[in-house]
């Protein structure tokens, strides 16, 4: 249908009429010019919405987000007007017979096209109402970050745990491949794979158990260690992407209030949180410095946290676990022998007539180890810790005290 005022109107958006109303009548009935589907989805936000057309748009412009709220903000950048609806309603706005004719949701649109900077307002409407949460989910995952990387860093019996790891793991290798002076964090998970013929037994287990009786200062080494299961649960980019909209939204909000000076509550909100704000972009550039010094003091680089926690916090649980076991198995040895004390015992012999041989991992006893070979390993340790292939001094070695070396391929223990 063509109208009086030069455009086609869309005759298939329709009011919703009511029964025993004026507007049901034809010479009352309001044609919306917006599209079907656009119309439609205009009604469904208008009833979610508790305000008038007018104190929509006062909201709009004075950035109040307790009264207008982030999800409707965001609904709202839906239906920002385009610029054949702008172009249209700017010939409305001159007949004003013409707009008793428009719906509300038409109402609506004409009125945002007067707002300026719409979408820009809209955007830091919603900034504004996540700020405060965003804030409090960033505070202590970047807490959580720091204290894990400075800890693990810190810790010089996680290194000597580390170190005598790899010392069973060139052992076991043998001396044909020559010694690794290195390994991967990802090597550990397996540490507590390879089993003995009981299969219940594990190297993490027998490592555990030479811990106990040979180094007293390694016995809670894992405590050492703060956050580490709540570390690899951290996503890196997420973090950034976060605190980078945080920043930018500060940013805007100051170039805003150049243009609106008279805005108290923006200049309210800016004088709460501006310094929140820049002593979270503070603390994430510590937070990632923190934990690539650590990663890369590992070995690791270009890990996200999420990894490269995760090895040390799998690897913890699986070395509380095999403490456990060896205990329940050290106290139900202790029972056993006192069931036994008073009962000969008689020598175990095979179809030949002979002892049997009891190595490292046997499957009758397979704590029982090699004592030779366990002195000899921790003499060394104890005595001349790992050194780089290229003759680097010990002094430089103990300044430095890294695990790991460049290019160094894992172990295979």
């Amino acid at each position: 249908t063509q109208s009086t005022w030069g455009f086609k109107l869309n005759t298939g958006s329709k009011a919703p009429e009511t029964k025993m109303s004026i507007a049901s009548s034809p010479a009352f009935e309001r044609k919306s010019l917006l599209a079907n589907d656009r119309y439609k989805n205009i009604v469904i936000l208008r009833r979610k919405i508790k305000l008038s057309i007018q104190e929509m748009a006062d909201a709009i412009n004075a950035l109040d987000y307790h009264k207008l709220g982030g999800p409707t903000a965001e609904s709202l950048k839906m239906f920002i007007p385009q610029d054949d609806e702008i172009l249209a309603f700017k010939q409305i706005e001159k007949d004003k017979k013409a707009q008793d004719k428009l719906t509300d949701e038409d109402l609506l649109i004409m009125r945002l096209c007067k707002v300026e900077r719409l979408p820009q307002k809209l955007e830091l409407i919603r900034f504004m109402s996540d700020c405060g949460d965003l804030m409090e989910l960033l505070a202590p995952q970047l807490n959580v970050l720091m204290a894990a990387s400075s800890s693990l860093k810190a810790s010089k019996r996680v290194r000597q745990l580390l170190e005598i790891i790899l010392a069973f793991g060139n052992y076991m290798n043998g001396i044909k491949r020559g010694p690794v002076y290195g390994f991967k964090l990802s090597s550990l998970n397996a540490v507590s794979q390879l089993k003995s013929s009981n299969k219940s037994y594990t190297l993490l287990h027998y490592i555990e158990d030479v811990v106990e009786e040979n180094y007293p200062d390694l016995i809670d080494w894992y405590t050492d260690v703060a956050f580490i299961d709540k570390a690899c649960r951290i996503t890196m980019e997420t973090v950034k992407e976060d605190v980078t909209r945080l920043n930018k939204g500060i940013q805007s909000l100051n170039k805003e209030c150049e243009k609106s000076k008279d805005n108290r509550l923006l200049k309210g909100f800016l004088q709460e949180n501006e310094g929140k704000v820049k002593e979270i972009v503070n603390d994430a550039k510590h937070a990632e410095d923190a934990y690539n010094d650590c990663s890369v003091f590992y070995g690791e680089k270009k890990i996200c946290p999420s990894t490269f926690f995760g090895y040390m916090s799998n690897f913890i649980e699986a070395y509380t676990k095999a403490k456990k076991d060896n205990f329940n198995r050290r106290e139900e040895e202790k029972r056993a022998a006192n069931r036994r004390i008073n009962i000969p015992r008689k020598s175990v012999v095979n179809k030949n007539g002979e002892v049997p041989n009891q190595n490292v991992l046997n499957q009758d006893s397979p704590r029982v180890a090699n004592d030779a070979v366990v002195d000899e390993i921790t003499k060394i340790l104890r005595e001349r810790p790992y050194r780089r292939a290229d003759g680097l001094r010990r002094s430089m070695r103990r300044e430095t005290e890294s695990l790991s070396i460049e290019n160094q391929e894992p172990t295979s223990v």
